[in-house]
């Protein structure tokens, strides 16, 4: 039997006050939590006026167990998706579809 497990460390472990992950502690941790066999790791939420910092992260770590998650809004109820710079901007990075 395989278990997988799906990690939100670097979303949930950011929302306690005072706690702001530097992104070397993210990839830090990232690399740690691979290394454990964590099957997904959530990095964020990503959202309009979020740091594109977070959208470069899986170039920046290598993996060998985990893949990468985001959460994200899907789209405001007055527009389209396409019509979402955030949205775009996610598309065009690394994290997996």
């Amino acid at each position: 039997m395989k278990i997988e497990i799906y990690d939100s460390t670097l979303r949930e472990g950011a929302q306690g006050a005072g706690v702001i992950f530097s992104d070397y502690e993210k990839e830090k941790i990232i690399s740690m939590l691979d290394t454990l066999g964590i099957s997904c790791i959530e990095t964020g939420f990503y959202s309009h006026g979020c740091n594109d910092a977070l959208l470069t992260l899986p170039s920046r770590v290598e993996l060998k167990n985990a893949e990468l998650s985001l959460l994200c809004p899907t789209r405001h109820t007055a527009s389209h998706a396409a019509d979402e710079d955030y949205l775009s901007r996610i598309a065009a990075s690394n994290y997996p579809t």
